[in-house]
């Protein structure tokens, strides 16, 4: 699916701007770093945002359930 590719590259480049807890569980994104490193690769936030956010969802769901 090509129009998934730009939500695709912006999860990919936002991988560092998760919030962590102290003993390493991931609360969420920081969506203002998630926003800068999605603009330092020039993709449109606004166009990536709701999908990125979902993305997001499903990997604190999956890490939930590991726990």
């Amino acid at each position: 699916m090509p129009e998934a590719w730009p939500t695709v590259r912006a999860f990919l480049a936002v991988q560092t701007q998760w919030r962590v807890s102290p003993n390493g569980v991931r609360l969420g994104l920081d969506y203002p770093g998630a926003r800068a490193a999605a603009k330092g690769l020039g993709i449109q936030w606004k166009k990536v945002f709701g999908n990125l956010r979902l993305m997001a969802t499903e990997v604190l769901n999956a890490q939930s359930e590991t726990a």
